[in-house]
């Protein structure tokens, strides 16, 4: 494994395992580069070959900043039977998210109760929305198990 230290312009100046340094052209890497980023290095002949690491394990994915990393089928279930409560949320670790859910549940309930005539219809829409949005967070191809969503 090895450590970006510097890219200037066309250079790139690499830590390496033995703790030495080296400099090469930034076009020796086919992949987006940063500053400290760990990359692997293989030495051929003369020459290093760089790559991009890869996972260990379903923990090492990487995620933005405003994304978290949840098991997709827990997630998942809690959205499709437990939506309108906001279970989802908490599980990913978004409680004012969560509360939100509650609180637009709320709402219409409210809304629900105050329009007497056509309470079943905007209750059966609002779970029906839940419904597709369930299935569509169930339907998104994780990384490692995991998906990645948005947080709040």
């Amino acid at each position: 494994m090895a450590k970006i230290i510097t890219i200037d312009n066309d250079k790139v100046t690499v830590s390496l395992d033995d703790s030495s340094t080296i400099e090469v052209a930034k076009s020796e890497f086919n992949f987006p580069i940063s500053e400290n980023m760990q990359v692997d290095a293989h030495k051929h002949n003369d020459t290093y070959i760089f790559s991009q690491p890869t996972p260990t394990n379903a923990d090492d994915i990487e995620v933005p900043q405003d994304k978290v990393a949840v098991n997709k089928v827990p997630y998942g279930l809690f959205f499709f039977f437990l939506g309108q409560l906001g279970i989802h949320e908490f599980y990913a670790g978004n409680p004012k998210k969560g509360f939100l859910w509650i609180l637009l549940t709320i709402v219409i309930s409210l809304i629900n109760y105050s329009l007497r005539r056509n309470t079943l219809f905007v209750g059966i829409a609002y779970s029906v929305v839940i419904l597709i949005l369930a299935i569509i967070t169930l339907c998104k191809t994780p990384k490692n198990g995991k998906i990645l969503v948005n947080k709040f």
